[in-house]
């Protein structure tokens, strides 16, 4: 407790950072399912490669090289999806610079049977923060949730 300038409590001790595993009820799965598939998201049949992005839309993000990737994916001959969900000031901004690439949606904020869901069908999920002093001294807790 050097830094401290204190003794040593029972509160000083790690803890680990996670999410709960807990499955979803299965109706709501199945209902996220659907969803999903209705908005061309998931579709098994396709081999479509997913990648998802769960978080607020903000300007500490840095889509932009996200979505020229997107772009420059469009070109081959293997289909992608962009799902990038939440919501935030820097929304309507990454929908207008998306604006046109068909691989990319935005779903908006999604619940948890969304999410666990979506997650299980992704093949990727991205952390795509700028490289400002705070993120690159931290670990977000994206790496833990993905």
């Amino acid at each position: 407790m050097q830094y401290a300038g204190r003794n040593k409590t029972r509160f000083d001790r790690d803890f680990p950072l996670g999410y709960s595993a807990a499955t979803p009820e299965h109706g709501k799965i199945r209902t996220a399912e659907l969803d999903w598939r209705e908005r061309g998201v998931i579709c098994p049949e396709n081999n479509k490669f997913i990648v998802c992005l769960f978080s607020n839309m903000v300007r500490q993000l840095e889509l932009e090289t996200v979505i020229a990737a997107a772009r420059r994916l469009e070109s081959t001959d293997r289909a992608f999806s962009f799902v990038f969900c939440g919501d935030g000031d820097s929304l309507e901004y990454f929908k207008e610079v998306a604006k046109g690439c068909s691989s990319i949606s935005f779903p908006g904020w999604v619940n948890k049977p969304q999410i666990w869901t979506l997650m299980r069908y992704a093949h990727l999920g991205l952390a795509p923060y700028r490289s400002s002093k705070d993120f690159i001294i931290s670990i977000p807790n994206k790496v833990i949730e993905y």
